[in-house]
């Protein structure tokens, strides 16, 4: 139910009489699966719902006499907020706020409130508040914000490179000597930019149910060689292959396989601030081609292994950048091979991560 921020009062105003304690309050809104509270001039609870019992914890009795500010987090009644003034007193008209009010157990919840004023015809007063939990929405919107937070700090590091790199290059004649190395530099954030941007096309799609694989028969070791050369090399990191000889085709989304591999890849790189050996290998166990990218980086605490493939996590390092997104999105892909991927890892001895993919998934049943 939507909350209405005047039907229900246009109800109990017709009803108000010189003794609010004998209205038929519960009668007239216990059957609202929205709160409803009954504030006097000095906005004292006088009545509540059964629904308000339900929403914060508190019952009715324990309410009774309590101030509404009693109720609000002290965030959101600090002394001069002005987001809170129109609850500071009473007021002729109505107040549509959003508010936190802790609950019984001293936890905050996001809540809409209406506040309505009734008056009856010797101008006593009383105040009906009409309250919705907007939590969830609450939630979503947090969410949101931090995906966009974070999602423009990751693209900023790559997109200042790319400009830098290309405002020098303008400079005709200045630096020579340098322009190869500039292009470089360019042409390598233009390449993070774009794995970035693929990342975040991969979520949009899967969540409107638009994520198709497109599989062919596929040589390994060519696969990851074409990876390779996508990456932008540093003067810290040595990136080694280890491919077996005469492995069997395996039958990928070549686009998908290249942007997991790139991620784990990007990972490696970016957990490994001091440099050193990223390794890539393959291993065949029966029907199955296994991945791995090894380095020997930071390494990733008991800790954080848990929720180490949802979104926004980043392993709690701080002077590192990046949504969280790209484990994510490998797991995504993985999952939409039948395949399973996994991490072994120890604090300060570098990682491990690994995927296995069949043979060929589509014998399996694609989730394609």
């Amino acid at each position: 139910m939507q909350l209405d921020s005047s039907s229900p009062v246009q109800s109990y105003s017709r009803e108000v009489d010189n003794d609010s304690e004998s209205l038929d309050f519960n009668t007239l809104f216990n059957h609202f699966n929205i709160g409803v509270i009954m504030l006097d001039e000095e906005w004292q609870i006088k009545q509540v719902n059964s629904t308000i019992e339900k929403m914060i914890g508190f019952n009715r009795l324990e309410l009774k006499g309590k101030k509404l500010i009693d109720l609000l987090h002290p965030d959101d009644n600090l002394p001069g907020n002005t987001a809170l003034s129109g609850l500071s007193a009473p007021s002729t008209g109505n107040i549509d706020i959003e508010r936190r009010l802790i609950d019984k157990l001293g936890q905050a919840r996001w809540f809409r409130l209406i506040v309505n004023q009734v008056k009856n015809d010797v101008s006593a007063s009383c105040y009906l508040l009409m309250v919705e939990d907007i939590s969830e929405r609450k939630e979503t919107e947090m969410v949101k914000d931090a995906f966009v937070d974070m999602v423009a700090h990751e693209l900023k590091n790559p997109l200042m490179a790319v400009i830098s790199a290309l405002r020098l290059a303008k400079k005709e004649g200045q630096f020579p000597d340098v322009l190869p190395e500039l292009v470089s530099i360019a042409s390598d954030g233009a390449e993070s930019l774009w794995a970035i941007l693929e990342n975040l096309l991969e979520v949009s799609r899967e969540r409107a149910g638009r994520l198709k694989l497109s599989p062919v028969s596929s040589d390994i070791s060519h696969l990851i060689k074409q990876v390779i050369v996508t990456v932008p090399q540093t003067l810290i990191h040595r990136i080694i292959m280890n491919i077996p000889e005469n492995l069997p085709a395996i039958v990928v989304d070549p686009a998908r396989f290249h942007l997991v591999l790139r991620n784990l890849v990007d990972n490696a790189i970016k957990y490994s601030p001091k440099g050193g050996e990223i390794e890539i290998f393959v291993i065949r166990s029966g029907e199955e081609i296994i991945v791995g990218v090894r380095d020997q980086g930071i390494g990733i605490s008991k800790s954080n292994l848990q929720n180490l493939f949802q979104p926004f996590e980043r392993l709690g390092v701080t002077n590192t950048v990046g949504s969280g997104l790209g484990l994510a999105v490998c797991r995504l892909l993985v999952t939409y091979h039948n395949g399973r991927i996994w991490v072994e890892s120890e604090t300060g001895k570098g990682s491990t991560f690994y995927f296995a993919i069949p043979l060929n998934y589509l014998k399996q049943g694609s989730q394609s």
